[in-house]
């Protein structure tokens, strides 16, 4: 379809079949839709411009039935993706074409594909397949969706727009025109949809779209609103209104408003402020505000206030439409005093039992003010003789009904008034135009009297409400005097379709002043009385126009009349309808303004074609007199027919079946050929000649002047068509004149009836050609005389007037009769042996003298023919059936039959004559035993030719040769018997064919003796062929030998030195040479095969050697174990020729690395320790150990990736080096690691720390072998003490600190011993020492203590730890203060004990080792199970940190 799609004649075949498709199985044609809009929108995807114009083509064609059932059963998203690329125009009509295939459902289905559309949007305007815009700019998809479906079916569209979600709906309604979104969502049947599309807009969008929907649409949502919403749209109004007014948005609101539920319309009002609802009651009528007070939906304070709010006349109003209950309570709440007591005074009229008086409460004129009176009375129907009550009276316009004409002629009977006033209480009140107000006038006594003016003609329903109750009566209006410019003149609906005299009808519709329909003055219209004014038409143009005016017969009770207009000539015309007085209408009255809608310039048509004056002309035929046509067979004939209409207007035929035909020998139907509506030409051509009736129709009827007879004669004699008859056709004899007659017929096989053709006849057959003599019989015959010279078949050819028939138009059959010996000759020619085809070569003897001018060989065939005296001029043949004998008389005496027979030809006989010996033979023929012409005939024979498979052939050149050498043999010549030929003479060559090459020449030597020597030479060693040839179509000999190759060539060796690419240490390398001679020729191993000799140089010992294959060639094998670049000479002969190519360079490329080669070097140790072998390591420092890569043969070379090193320690802890890369610095796990080709060069250097002291077993692997020298033993030794990894065990280090004060005393720095206070000193500092020692010991089991409580306190809440601990770490210090756990001596700490020793340890340790308190902001971020460390201080530009800080 895609592919259909690209070109005009193919979219159309796709439309007109994806049509019957969808006819017959719509789901089908919807899945190639479907299929192609995927396609289309995975090219949109991708950014493919015109990606749906195909497809979008395609379904703009359907017709739109088939467009609704093919979208309804596609995908949303496909659906909403074709109506983009349709444009907005073209997705309506698919919108709406869908939600009528689909039914009930068909809102929902355009709902969900407006949703999908409104997302993805309109295609551009180049490229859509579709027409109209995608929409005014900033408009939404749906929107111009909406809008476009708008114009062709409301209704679709507002169901549309009532299934579409309410955000979406009213996001679209905003972006159309007001009137247009008004009038969509006029249209939603649900008021809650309607409600919940106004609740999403704007305050004052939803106020515009409440004005100017329908009031009866717009009251119902309203009612269905939430109460806010709508008093929010009710004051928008009413502030977008106040400047004008009251204009006409507050009537719209006030019509609304009247038409909502009083109790929505309550609520309304209780949300609204007091001044906008009072503003709103004012605008309302009496009886409507008194409803919305009395529904309830008011309290009855606000009713009192907004009572108070309102002008006293029209709360005094309101008061009066109240019920007296419900008037009672809001009089109670009203602060107004006067209005309190006009309802206390107001007289209460029960409106059913008063009477009403005046025609004006039955029937009035349109814009004449009426009036009628109400004679009020009490509930039991007395007469209330005082006023004071406040009637409001409200006309309210009815729905027409159907039978409006019919009520306004009843409308003074009083039984159909009845009947009227009955029908019109079934009947609706309408919402537009607005309620009328009719003013009441209080005469005081009772009596109340109301005047009121209607303009609209129809039915109203006047309601009077007092005092909460109502009553309802009905008023008829009828329209006023015909008004001229009221009235209306409708174009026709075709104002293509008025055509020469048919009657052209104009609808005028009748109106008065204020656009009532009226009933036109009828045919009683003369009475003044009735009406001053009538309608009267008259029109103008070419011809002359029959107008008049009449009344609708088909509805006596139109308010319209029908204006007739009629012409028969056609051209533009003006057709005017006016009004005239009554007194001058039959004069056509006086001229006046043309009505609105008049004039009316149409254009006149002709009718349709007539058959009776319509025109023919012909063409092709000839006119003779008497009105016969003539035309000749074949000859195309014209018949042109243009239309006329009966008025002789030119016409056009339309769909008027037009045909020409002729009738006769063969009927023919002329064809149409041209048809330009008002002339159609017809073509048509008889081919059988005769008498023929030619017939014209239009519609079934002859056209004037037809039918006609037609004569049709025959056309020019065609040789083609042309016939030969006569007995010559079953047979002639050669030599006799045989006779024919030839018949003329034209190119259709009409007979041509008259005579003066050029008629020629030509006969060829087996003797050539023969020319008939031929006489014109003058009526289409021809006479035919002819004789033929051979037997045989002949083909008559015609031509006539110079034109040829390429086929024979008769054959003929010639016969020959038996021929006698003196009508036959015989002749010899000579023929090589075992030549079918007999080439004379001429007469081997004269046979007038017997001699033969050229003699046969021995042992050859001559061809001899026995055959008619004059064959060779006349080409007469034989008849094959004469008794014809040969025979042959050699010089021996024997004599022999010679067998004859017919040659291929049939013309004579012939027989092959071999000749047995040498000498002279006579031949005889006879036939019946008579000697023909020539007989008998005497040959002479002479010897053979060499014959070369006879022949001997001597000398080596016969079965072989050396390539290159010049060889040579000799020819003894033999005939063909074995007899020698002792001279020479013949003529002979020799040619040498060896395979795959072309031919060459040798050289013959004619030695004159019957002996020849030939030579010749080959360069190809193997098979060849010799083939000796004794002239042109002589005898031949081929003789096989065999060429041996010559001698070696160094410079024409083949080598192939590809096995020293890539070579290794240690490996081998073989170079193979094809010894070849100077012509390419492989050589073969012998004794004499010179031998190759090879000589390498390089850097380092080369073993080479040379060793012979057997078949010729030779191998050099080359093996070097030092890794290099070399040079490989290779020669042969004792001038050192060097083979090609030589000297080769060869590389030799290092092997894999070998673990017993390999050298592997430790860094990071010191001099040996302990003996051989051992080196000391300092425990924490790196240990490197660099391997390099060596062969097995000592060759530096490179590790391999997937070679596997390690390098490890055992001892004290086993240690795995790690392997890093000296390019990229990277570390391997474990110590092995694949690398890649390119990193494998910066392999083999492994690095490891070796913490704990002692000796270890170093071992350095490749491939899991040890590399030599290894494994090694490294003592790893100490590292300087640290205080971080230092341990401190309380007794032990104490006593050691102790002992080494006491023994470290303090000595004189001048050599002598120290005094007794300074050793007195260190007793101290050792004593101190002891109690800081126990101090601290005291100190951790009070720590551990206190971390046991803070364990159980933090199980116990979990988020107090601090608190908790620091609280019962201050419960245990106040109990050891209590009890007092040390004592110290007074040299420690100023005599301090207990707690107070503690604590002046603790301030001491916390100086020397540097720790300080926490902030507070630290103490607060310390979380319960999180370890805190006291920060150190800094000393000499250094963090020191006290080794027990954690502990702390």
């Amino acid at each position: 379809l895609e592919a259909r799609e690209e070109t005009a004649p193919g979219h159309r075949l796709a439309a007109d079949a994806m049509t019957t498709l969808t006819n017959r199985h719509a789901d089908r044609a919807a899945a190639h839709i479907a299929a192609m809009v995927d396609t289309a929108m995975a090219g949109t995807d991708r950014g493919v411009p015109g990606s749906g114009y195909a497809v979008a083509r395609l379904f703009a064609d359907l017709p739109l039935t088939c467009q609704g059932l093919t979208i309804i059963r596609v995908t949303a998203k496909q659906a909403a993706y074709l109506m983009s690329w349709l444009g907005a125009d073209g997705a309506a009509k698919a919108a709406k074409a869908a939600a009528k295939a689909a039914g009930a459902n068909g809102a929902g289905f355009c709902a969900a594909a407006a949703e999908e559309l409104d997302a993805m949007g309109f295609a551009a305007d180049n490229e859509k397949a579709g027409t109209g815009a995608a929409g005014k700019s900033g408009r939404g998809a749906a929107a111009s969706l909406l809008a476009a479906m708008a114009k062709d079916d409301a209704d679709a569209a507002s169901r549309t727009l009532a299934a579409l979600d309410s955000s979406l709906a009213a996001a679209a309604l905003s972006q159309l025109g007001p009137r247009a979104a008004a009038d969509l969502a006029s249209g939603v049947s649900d008021p809650t949809v309607g409600a919940a599309l106004l609740e999403q807009m704007p305050v004052e969008k939803r106020a515009a779209m409440m004005v100017r929907m329908e009031p009866a649409a717009a009251a119902a949502a309203a009612g269905a609103m939430h109460p806010e919403a709508a008093a929010e749209a009710m004051e928008a109004v009413q502030a977008s209104g106040g400047d004008s007014g009251g204009g006409e948005a507050a009537k719209r609101l006030g019509a609304m408003v009247s038409q909502m539920d009083p109790f929505a319309a309550a609520q309304a009002c209780s949300a609204m402020s007091k001044e906008a609802a009072a503003a709103m009651t004012a605008s309302l009528p009496p009886d409507r505000a008194g409803a919305i007070i009395a529904s309830g939906g008011i309290p009855a304070e606000d009713a009192g206030s907004m009572l108070d709010a309102l002008p006293l006349d029209a709360a005094d109003k309101v008061m009066a439409a109240l019920p007296p209950d419900v008037a009672d309570k809001a009089a109670a709440h009203v602060t107004s005093d006067e209005i309190r007591e006009r309802a206390a005074a107001r007289a209460v009229v029960h409106l059913p039992s008063s009477t009403l008086e005046g025609d004006g409460a039955e029937r009035c004129v349109a814009g004449v003010e009426a009036s009628f009176r109400l004679q009020s009375a009490n509930p039991g129907g007395g007469r209330i003789g005082r006023g004071g009550a406040i009637i409001s009276c409200v006309m309210h316009a009815l729905e027409p009904a159907g039978a409006h004409g019919a009520e306004l002629d009843d409308a003074d009977d009083d039984t159909a008034g009845e009947s009227s006033a009955t029908k019109m209480s079934t009947r609706k009140r309408l919402g537009f135009p607005f309620p009328i107000d009719a003013r009441c006038e209080d005469l005081g006594d009772g009596t109340y009297e109301f005047y009121y003016e209607l303009q609209r003609a129809g039915e109203y329903q006047c309601s009077l409400q007092t005092a909460g109750h109502e009553h309802c009566f009905y008023v008829l209006c009828v329209p006023c005097a015909l008004d001229p410019n009221s009235c209306t003149v409708e174009e026709p609906a075709s104002v293509d379709g008025w055509t020469a005299g048919t009657p052209l009808e104009v609808r005028v519709n009748c109106h008065d002043m204020f656009g009532n329909p009226i009933k036109p003055p009828g045919p009683g219209a003369h009475d003044p009385s009735a009406s001053p004014l009538v309608i009267v038409a008259d029109g103008e143009g070419p011809g002359m126009v029959e107008a008049e005016v009449v009344a609708d017969e088909s509805d006596p009770d139109a308010t319209w009349q029908i204006a007739r207009f009629r012409a028969t000539e056609c051209g533009e015309y003006e057709l005017r309808v006016f009004a005239t007085e009554t007194q001058r209408q039959w004069w056509g009255g006086m001229p006046r303004n043309n009505l609105p809608g008049a004039p009316l310039r149409l254009t006149l048509t002709p009718a349709p074609a007539d058959p009776a004056r319509s025109r023919v002309k012909l063409g092709g035929l000839k006119e003779r007199p008497g009105g016969m046509l003539v035309g000749m067979a074949g000859r195309e004939a014209s018949v042109t027919v243009t239309a006329v209409d009966k008025y002789d207007n030119p016409a056009e035929f339309g769909d008027l079946k037009l045909r020409v035909d002729a009738m006769g020998p063969a009927d023919v139907t002329f064809r149409k050929e041209s048809d330009d509506g008002s002339s159609c030409r017809f073509f048509g051509s008889p081919e059988r000649s005769g008498s023929y009736t030619l017939r014209v129709t239009l519609a079934g009827r002859a056209v004037a002047g037809f039918p006609r007879n037609l004569q049709v004669v025959a056309a020019r004699t065609d040789p083609t068509r042309c016939v030969v008859r006569g007995d010559a056709l079953e047979g002639i004899r050669v030599g006799e004149t045989a006779k024919a007659s030839v018949v003329a017929h034209d190119a259709f096989g009409n007979s041509c009836l008259e005579g003066g053709d050029q008629v020629m006849v030509r006969l060829l057959g087996p003797a050539g050609s023969v020319d008939a003599d031929v006489v014109d019989y003058g009526d289409g015959t021809y006479g035919l005389s002819f004789s033929v010279p051979r037997a045989g078949t002949w083909r008559a050819h015609l031509a006539v007037n110079g034109g040829e028939n390429p086929d024979p138009v008769a054959e003929f059959v010639a016969s020959q009769g038996v021929l006698a010996a003196n009508q036959v000759a015989l002749r010899i020619v000579h023929a090589q042996s075992g030549d079918d085809d007999f080439t004379p070569r001429g007469n081997l003897r004269n046979l007038s003298q017997g001699a033969v001018s050229q003699a046969p060989r021995a042992g050859t065939e001559t061809i001899v023919h026995v055959q008619v005296l004059d064959h060779d001029v006349s080409g007469r043949e034989v008849s094959g059936a004469e008794p014809v004998c040969l025979r042959m008389l050699s010089p021996s005496g024997v004599s022999a039959n010679v067998p004859l027979r017919l040659a291929k030809d049939g013309a004579r006989f012939h027989a092959r004559v071999r000749w047995p010996e040498v000498g002279r033979h006579v031949l005889v023929a006879s036939i019946n035993g008579d000697a023909v012409v020539g007989s008998p005939s005497h040959v002479d024979v002479v010897a053979a030719d060499v014959h070369l498979p006879s022949c001997v052939v001597t000398g080596p050149g016969a079965s072989g040769c050396v390539a290159g050498e010049r060889t040579r043999f000799v020819v003894e010549a033999r005939d063909s018997r074995g007899n020698r030929l002792c001279a020479g003479g013949a003529s002979l060559s020799l040619r040498v064919q060896t395979p795959g090459s072309e031919p060459t020449r040798g050289s013959v030597l004619d030695q004159g003796d019957g002996t020849y020597a030939a030579s010749y030479a080959v360069d190809k060693a193997g098979p060849y062929v010799l083939v000796l040839s004794a002239g042109a179509g002589g005898s031949r000999l081929a003789l096989e030998g065999t060429c041996a190759p010559g001698a070696t060539d160094v410079t024409r060796c083949v080598v192939d030195a590809s096995g020293l690419a890539q070579l290794t240490a240690g490996s081998r390398g073989v170079v193979k040479i094809v010894r070849r001679d100077k012509f390419g020729n492989a050589v073969e191993a012998g004794p004499d095969v010179l031998p190759f000799r090879v000589e390498a140089t390089g850097v380092g010992p080369v073993s080479v050697e040379t060793v012979e294959s057997g078949d010729g060639g030779c191998e050099i094998r080359f093996e070097a174990k030092a890794a290099g670049r070399y040079a490989l000479h290779a020669w042969s002969g004792y001038k050192r020729d060097a083979v090609a190519g030589s000297p080769f360079d060869v590389v030799v490329l290092p092997g894999q690395a070998s673990a017993s080669s390999c050298v592997a070097q430790l860094v990071g140790t010191t001099h040996a320790v302990g003996g051989p072998g051992v080196v000391a390591a300092v425990a924490g420092e790196t240990l490197s150990v660099r391997m390099q890569a060596r062969d097995r043969f000592g060759n530096a070379t490179a590790w391999k990736r997937w070679q596997t090193l390690s390098v490890a320690a055992s001892g004290p802890q086993d240690v795995v080096f790690k392997e890093r890369l000296e390019d990229t610095g990277a570390d391997t796990d474990g110590g092995v690691r694949q690398l890649s080709d390119a990193s494998a060069s910066g392999r083999g250097v492994f690095s490891a720390v070796l913490h704990r002291a002692g000796a270890y077993v170093v071992w350095c692997t490749v491939g899991g072998q040890a590399v030599v020298g290894w494994p090694r033993v490294i003592q790893v030794v100490p590292n300087t003490a640290a205080a971080d990894a230092s341990e401190w065990r309380a007794e032990a280090e104490t006593m050691a600190l102790t002992s080494e004060i006491a023994s470290n005393a303090p000595f004189d720095r001048t050599g002598g011993l120290a005094t007794r206070d300074t050793r007195r000193g260190a007793i101290g500092e050792a004593a101190r020492a002891r109690a800081e020692a126990d101090s601290l010991r005291a100190r951790l089991a009070k720590y551990e203590e206190a971390a046991a409580v803070v364990m159980e306190a933090a199980e116990a809440t979990g988020i107090t730890l601090k608190q908790h601990a620091r609280a019962a770490a201050m419960a245990k210090e106040a109990r050891i203060r209590e009890v007092g756990d040390v004592v110290v001596s007074d040299d420690v700490g100023d005599g301090a004990t207990g707690g107070g020793a503690s604590e002046a340890f603790d301030a001491r340790a916390t100086r020397q080792l540097g720790i300080r308190e926490l902030t507070a902001e630290e103490e607060n971020d310390w979380t319960a199970g999180t370890p805190r460390q006291r920060g150190g201080r800094r000393s000499g530009g250094a963090m020191t940190r006290a080794p027990d800080a954690d502990r702390l």
